[in-house]
């Protein structure tokens, strides 16, 4: 059964706009804290010329603070499942599923040169694929290969403004065993390390065999507070049927933790210690 991307795209919508609502809230109250705060003093004290002018000081100062804190951006990611199915219009582009994250802007100030980063890939054995330590991702119409595709940071207004960040891409070219494509922009002049052929991510390309992983992924903008810190993703894909015609697709992104990463190592070193004893 394909799912109809444009109810997930509405309620993509109404997650953010629930988020950029909340913002606003907690601006109206901070606000409204001030006011109290005011009038509070006033009634509450005698005042002199002296404490009138440490009182306007400390109220601006706390105004200050508060505008900042109430207008400042704040990004939210939101996962996109199933992925999106791209018939590709371009002659002699693949059909493809493309696994993204939609990053939002759910504050108010503009976020500035906006990047996502894959930290790290681990399988389900855990041990960790270190061809991708550490690459920036392309976001979504990004591919490197054009001056007008090339990779660059993106900004993000205030309000819910968000983007699509690409974390994979399966191709649909109906010849089974189709790989895992991770996005990753990869520097000119740099050259990814080589996998063996019988590993996880085999030969110089950034791909993984179909199968269960566990990745680190992070977003940065220019403002201080414009992070998300690393998070924990479980991506799967199984193998595609060889002459495939269909557009479910075969694979998915999950939230994860640090805690279910150890809990599969462990179930599947006990699995394979189990099958060895046999």
């Amino acid at each position: 059964m394909n799912t109809n991307h444009n109810d997930l795209r509405g309620k993509l919508h109404d997650d953010i706009k629930r988020k950029t609502e909340y913002q606003k809230r907690w601006r109206a109250f901070d606000i409204f804290a001030l006011i109290i705060i005011t009038i509070f003093f006033i009634f509450h004290f005698e005042f002199t010329l002296e404490l009138i002018a440490i009182l306007l000081s400390l109220l601006t100062l706390l105004f200050a603070y508060i505008n900042s804190h109430a207008t400042r951006s704040k990004l939210e990611v939101f996962e996109e499942n199933p992925p999106r199915y791209s018939e590709s219009p371009v002659d002699g582009d693949t059909p493809s599923w493309f696994v993204r994250l939609a990053v939002a802007n759910v504050g108010l100030s503009v976020v500035k040169n906006c990047k996502g980063k894959l930290l790290g890939v681990w399988d389900q054995s855990g041990k960790r694929v270190t061809k991708f330590d550490a690459l920036d991702l392309f976001w979504t119409r990004q591919d490197g290969k054009s001056h007008y595709t090339r990779y660059l940071p993106v900004g993000l207004h205030g309000g819910g403004d968000f983007n699509f960040l690409d974390i994979a891409q399966i191709k649909n070219r109906g010849e089974g065993k189709e790989p895992i494509w991770l996005r990753v922009y990869i520097p000119p002049q740099m050259n990814l390390e080589k996998g063996t052929p019988d590993s996880v991510s085999p030969g110089v390309e950034p791909v993984l065999t179909a199968g269960l992983y566990f990745l680190q992924i992070a977003i940065y903008g220019d403002g201080s507070g414009d992070v998300v810190s690393p998070q924990w993703y479980k991506l799967y894909c199984k193998p595609i049927p060889k002459g495939n015609k269909s557009a479910d697709s075969p694979a998915w992104l999950k939230p994860s933790s640090y805690k279910e990463f150890i809990d599969v190592v462990k179930q599947k070193r006990l699995e394979e210690s189990s099958s060895n004893e046999q």
